[in-house]
């Protein structure tokens, strides 16, 4: 019979940014207790998903394979409206919002956004506001107002990148490994792991085998990006430092007639050198599967299979 249980377990803190974790790690666990499993599949969610976008992949690989299928709802999984996550603006999102109206000498006052409802309250007003004065001439009748505007992640978390996402599946494996609810064919050295993903969710499995090697046997990897290259680094979220109109995490043109919305994640980190939360070299490089350097310590340990 198919069984599936949902798990909550705790998982890590953010050790680079010395942030103590508020949330539990959530999971999901399906499996056929008639059958003595061999291996783990991890079925990874992509961006703007979550772990109840591939239900029927897990029932149908479990149901067919002897395989226990896990989907993780990883650190900021919840970064979109759909997932749970709110809007919300920060002193740079108000300077933002600011500077694009001194542009068009439109005076309002942005110091009093500090909630959800008076952010939706201020832009209806502001889009109305831009409608009249397209209705007298004042601007052009294509202007659209650009500013940004974060995303506020489900559960109080935010975005780390990779790093911690990455801690939360090799610590659900080991979780059910320590634990596991049925028998496991254990002939050939153990229980094996397969990580399947697409796109974010196929580099978080790359990246859970450059973290742990020995833990991950296979890899099933569709579209995932494997270095930082084109400007992949703006999903983070503070690419808004440099250029909203550019290194954001996505863009919005349908919910108000006037305004372009650019978005991206709430984030600790930072361009400025001088903090320390700034996104260094060293924590790029460590963030990508194919680094050179690190492939080379990674070749020294069980080898993984990628597909």
């Amino acid at each position: 019979m198919l069984v599936s249980k949902i798990y909550k377990i705790a998982s890590c803190d953010d050790n680079e940014l010395d942030i103590k974790r508020e949330s539990l790690l959530e999971f999901r666990l399906t499996y056929d207790d008639d059958k003595k499993i061999e291996a783990l599949l991890f079925i990874i969610a992509g961006g703007a998903e979550d772990m109840n976008s591939y239900i029927y992949v897990e029932d149908y690989a479990a149901r067919n394979y002897n395989v226990a299928t896990i989907n993780v709802n990883y650190h900021c999984i919840g970064n979109r409206p759909h997932l749970g996550a709110s809007f919300c603006v920060d002193e740079l999102d108000k300077f933002i919002l600011k500077s694009s109206l001194e542009a068009i000498n439109l005076n309002f006052d942005t110091s009093s956004i500090n909630s959800y409802e008076s952010l939706n309250h201020s832009f209806l007003r502001l889009d109305y506001l831009l409608s009249c004065l397209k209705s007298k001439n004042y601007i052009s009748q294509d202007y659209r107002l650009p500013t940004h505007v974060s995303f506020d992640p489900a559960r109080k978390e935010y975005q780390n990148f990779g790093i911690m996402q990455a801690q939360d599946l090799l610590n659900v494996l080991l979780f059910i490994k320590k634990n596991p609810p049925f028998d496991t064919y254990s002939e050939g050295g153990g229980i094996k792991s397969i990580m399947l993903g697409n796109s974010y969710g196929g580099y978080l499995a790359n990246l859970a085998a450059k973290i742990s090697p020995w833990n991950v046997n296979a890899i099933i990897d569709n579209s995932s990006f494997v270095n930082f290259s084109n400007n992949i680094w703006r999903l983070i979220g503070f690419g808004k430092e440099l250029d909203f109109t550019k290194f954001h995490g996505t863009y919005d043109k349908t919910l108000f007639k006037n305004i372009t919305l650019y978005l991206s994640d709430k984030t600790f980190w930072t361009s400025n050198k001088e903090s320390k939360n700034y996104f260094s070299t060293a924590r790029k490089l460590i963030r990508e599967p194919l680094n050179k350097d690190h492939i080379k310590i990674q070749a020294k340990y069980p080898k993984t299979k990628y597909i």
